[in-house]
């Protein structure tokens, strides 16, 4: 399964001065004027457990480099001006979990693509919450990138899965590839990236890293922090972003 970024894939891609900048992963498409990359994603909202989930990525970041021998960025490193606090939560736009590829949409598309996506939300979407499960890695569609992941559960529910194939039947209308088979979906939350020559290296040291003390206290202190949640669905649009509920 290859994982579709959201950052890794929206926009013209910078070139950072590594000084002041942290090192930004690379675009699998270029950029083309009059097209809108789009992207459907739920974010999440952390009750308790942002403190621990910093905390896991502080923690996972140093070993894996240590281990592979491969530098790990933090996602959050890249994206900290996407955090914000609302009555006692903290939600991070760029800690979310993926409900459709990204895609290219016309002009003559947005707003029927917007439009569909509310009507099929508004009669299926309800809050729930999610649990966190093991690390694991995957790679953009060009293995040009890697990431650093955290499983992430819904089930029984299955409210996830429920989400995708809502999304799934507005990008079939629109032309538009749909997401991984249900079979093959890995619900995930990314932590950290690395360049995709680096992912065999990362795998292996995520597999030894299952027996490190210091990241199973990490993991079972985000899991004992409580589940997150998710509140709302958001799909990007170029650079506009509609919230929904």
């Amino acid at each position: 399964m290859s994982l579709p970024s959201l950052d890794d894939l929206l926009g013209p891609s910078p070139q950072p001065d590594p000084e002041e900048e942290p090192p930004q992963p690379k675009r699998v498409r270029r950029h083309c004027a009059g097209d809108y990359t789009a992207h459907v994603y739920a974010p999440l909202t952390f009750a308790r457990s942002s403190r621990e989930l910093r905390g896991l990525i502080k923690v996972v970041t140093k070993k894996l480099e240590d281990a592979s021998g491969v530098r790990a960025h933090p996602v959050l490193a890249s994206n900290s001006t996407g955090e914000k606090e609302d009555e006692g939560r903290v939600v991070l736009d760029s800690w979310h979990v993926s409900l459709s590829r990204v895609a290219t949409l016309r002009p003559s598309q947005l707003d029927t693509f917007s439009h569909e996506l509310k009507r099929q939300f508004q009669s299926q979407f309800e809050p729930f919450s999610v649990s966190f499960e093991d690390l694991l890695v995957l790679a953009n569609e060009d293995d040009s990138t890697c990431f650093v992941c955290i499983g992430v559960r819904d089930k029984p529910s299955g409210h996830l899965d429920h989400l995708v194939d809502r999304a799934d039947r507005v990008y079939k209308r629109h032309g538009l590839r749909e997401y991984f088979a249900e079979k093959e979906r890995r619900h995930h939350l990314s932590l950290a990236w690395a360049p995709g020559e680096g992912k065999e290296a990362m795998r292996g040291a995520v597999s030894r890293l299952g027996e490190d003390g210091e990241v199973s206290r990490a993991m079972r202190a985000l899991r004992e922090a409580g589940a997150a949640k998710v509140e709302g669905v958001r799909w990007k649009i170029g650079q506009r972003v509609t919230s929904f509920p």
